[in-house]
């Protein structure tokens, strides 16, 4: 069987493109660095956004009153989107308690991921390195 030099050409072509459209699989340990990276800039990154999501309530504030309206709607779907960023993220300024960590003193109980039992003075919630006593 013979083959002519441009059928081979087009195959090689078809071929060539193929490899070129599929993309290639992403090392694991990238992947995961990568994503620790992101997590790292949305938490360092969150105090400065929330800054700048007042200081644009008061700048929308102050267009509406002026009576730029659509400058006003612009400003507010820019804060719309600011917080979005971070729906669902846990705040930097947040500490995690999980209740499977906590040692139960007194009365207190752990249901779901909630506390309560808090009847007696000597009752409460010990992490590592927090204490929660009633009141507090």
């Amino acid at each position: 069987m013979k083959f002519s030099l441009p059928v081979l050409i087009f195959t090689l072509h078809a071929s060539t493109a193929l490899l070129a459209q599929t993309p290639a699989q992403e090392p694991a340990a990238l992947t995961t660095t990568r994503s620790a990276f992101m997590r790292q800039v949305m938490a360092d990154s969150q105090l400065l956004t929330q800054q700048y999501e007042r200081a644009l309530a008061k700048v929308e504030t102050d267009v509406a009153t002026a009576g730029d309206y659509e400058e006003a709607r612009a400003i507010r779907q820019r804060r719309e989107q600011l917080q979005a960023l971070y729906a669902g993220t846990v705040s930097s300024l947040a500490t995690p308690l999980p209740l499977t960590q906590a040692r139960m003193m007194g009365s207190a109980q752990a249901s779901g991921e909630t506390l309560g039992g808090w009847r007696s003075n000597g009752s409460g919630a010990e992490w590592q390195n927090f204490r929660l006593m009633p009141g507090s």
